[in-house]
């Protein structure tokens, strides 16, 4: 039987190395919370397109959401499920997050979104939600 392999020790000469800014971590999933997706108007189609550039007029920020043809916008039923259900259930884990993220079953998710038992809403809100191309 042979033996797994020792980790070898790394030494981190900090006394040598300039003064650099503090590192600051920044985390894809916070950047994409921060940037739409719902299309919040009762009626309507709204176009979710955002380009930013800096100041030498280079784009820094591109972001166009396209919804599925088949499954339609993501709109307020799609974004109450994000905000109350998906995101409390993620914020409730903790870090690390797993692999997979328990949501409950549809009817617990459509009771907690005040749809009785309308799995249905439940089921076209998630599709609309996972079938949004976002491109960044």
């Amino acid at each position: 039987m042979t033996q797994p392999p020792t980790p070898q020790r790394v030494e981190h000469h900090t006394d040598r190395l300039p003064d650099l800014a503090p590192l600051t971590i920044l985390r894809t999933e916070t950047v994409f919370s921060k940037l739409p997706i719902h299309n919040l108007a009762k009626r309507g189609s709204v176009q979710i397109h955002i380009a930013q550039k800096n100041a030498a007029g280079q784009l820094d920020l591109y972001w166009h959401v396209s919804p599925h043809p088949v499954f339609g916008e993501p709109r307020q039923l799609a974004y109450k499920l994000d905000t109350l259900v998906i995101n409390r259930r993620i914020e409730a884990l903790g870090r690390p997050l797993p692999e997979l993220i328990p949501l409950g079953t549809l009817r617990e998710i459509a009771r907690e979104l005040n749809l009785g038992s309308d799995t249905a809403k439940v089921k076209r809100a998630l599709r609309q939600n996972a079938h949004a191309c976002r491109r960044r």
